[in-house]
């Protein structure tokens, strides 16, 4: 399939790499031209909802917990539905971890622990 590049397209680069056996995973999204008024509320809504993640991080609290904070965010600000039941997934030896923001797991959370918030 091949696309001629249009000012507005969006262009996401979805990389990562390995360091000393743990994984980095990260992404970049660039608009060509200027991002559209549609792109510019998505982006807004996904960084409310990584917010929401954040703050929902409190000892005692579950993912299960951030899942529900985030995704609600996300269904109030259009989103079209949860087909795969997560938001993000773990991170560490492996590129993909356990789904940590799924809404079936109940992980409670403990002082000293580290996680990753993204939508």
């Amino acid at each position: 399939m091949s696309k001629v590049i249009e000012t507005g397209d969006i262009f996401i680069i979805d990389t990562g790499c390995v360091y000393d056996s743990y994984f980095c995973d990260f992404d970049r999204n660039y608009a060509f031209g200027h991002a559209t008024d549609k792109s510019k509320r998505a982006y807004e809504v996904v960084h409310k909802a990584t917010d929401a993640g954040f703050e929902a991080c409190q000892v005692g609290n579950t993912t299960t917990d951030i899942f529900h904070a985030m995704n609600k965010v996300m269904q109030d600000g259009g989103a079209l539905g949860n087909s795969v039941g997560r938001l993000g997934h773990g991170l560490g030896m492996q590129l993909t971890e356990l789904a940590i923001k799924y809404y079936k797991r109940q992980y409670s959370f403990r002082r000293g622990c580290s996680y990753n918030i993204f939508c």
